[in-house]
């Protein structure tokens, strides 16, 4: 676990379990990706968006598993973690994982999905929204922003580009501070990399980190990818667009109707990579 002194690495989020706010899991989904299996369970239960696994999700995921790439020991804030995937995937992988959601029941779930996946994260309620939220992020060392599928209704992008700043700014400063650049950051991406980050590097180290860095998926909705990187932009950011294709096997198991046959198709998704500049 995490060995900070801060309030979101020091203590989990009171969060009661699945059972206790009344809600059931449904649909179990398994990825599997570069050998690894994650298997996490829906909940029609959960209000909202963050009760269901979306595709966006999968492709982070995808990213995060990817031998090439090293998270180990990386401080990580996920935002709008909904079932979890994304957190549990990055978990797997070595790192410092917080898994954050305004809604507790989704919090409940993706703990819940964590401990049967027997990985280790903690659980804490961020909402965009909320000032104080976003203050007490200043006072975290998050190395590692992720965000997959986060915007469904267009007047959230300001709160949720104002959260990731907000988590970005200390880790800045601490690299400011300090004479040697802190390993496990941001990816380095160069130009030509940035074209399809999901290209085969020779490199045997992956890619390079070097910064604070955010790594968004907003979905396949044009008029929202539009307004979030006008909005990033905007802000003062430096946002970089990568293309991340990947072999996407899944296989689903609804406890009403048995399990459905295992899926194997070529996907892509689209990661926008925000540094502060």
């Amino acid at each position: 676990m995490p060995d900070h002194h801060h309030p979101l690495f020091s203590s989990t989020e009171n969060v009661k379990t699945l059972r206790e706010y009344g809600c059931k899991v449904g649909i179990k989904v398994t990825v599997t990706a570069f050998a690894q299996r994650i298997t996490v369970w829906e909940s029609e239960d959960v209000t909202g968006y963050g009760g269901t696994l979306w595709q966006q999700a999968i492709g982070l995921t995808h990213f995060l598993l990817d031998p090439s790439h090293s998270w180990q020991k990386t401080n990580i804030l996920e935002l709008g973690c909904g079932l979890g995937l994304v957190a549990i995937a990055a978990a797997k992988r070595g790192a410092n994982v917080i898994a954050s959601d305004r809604q507790l029941e989704a919090l409940a779930l993706a703990e819940e999905n964590s401990t049967r996946n027997k990985t280790k994260m903690m659980v804490r309620a961020v909402d965009w929204v909320n000032t104080r939220h976003r203050q007490a992020l200043l006072n975290e060392d998050i190395d590692l922003v992720l965000g997959a599928a986060v915007i469904y209704h267009i007047d959230m992008i300001k709160h949720l580009v104002e959260t990731i700043k907000a988590a970005l700014r200390p880790a800045e400063r601490k690299i400011n501070n300090s004479e040697e650049k802190k390993s496990g950051f941001v990816l380095n991406v160069s130009e030509a990399g940035a074209k399809n980050i999901g290209e085969k590097n020779n490199n045997a180290e992956g890619f390079q980190v070097t910064c604070p860095v955010a790594l968004i998926t907003v979905g396949n909705e044009k008029q929202r990818e539009l307004m979030f990187r006008q909005v990033v932009i905007d802000s003062g950011l430096v946002l970089k667009e990568v293309e991340y294709e990947y072999y996407d096997e899944k296989s689903e198991d609804d406890i009403q109707h048995g399990p459905k046959p295992s899926k194997a198709t070529r996907n892509r998704c689209r990661i926008f990579v925000i540094t502060l500049g």
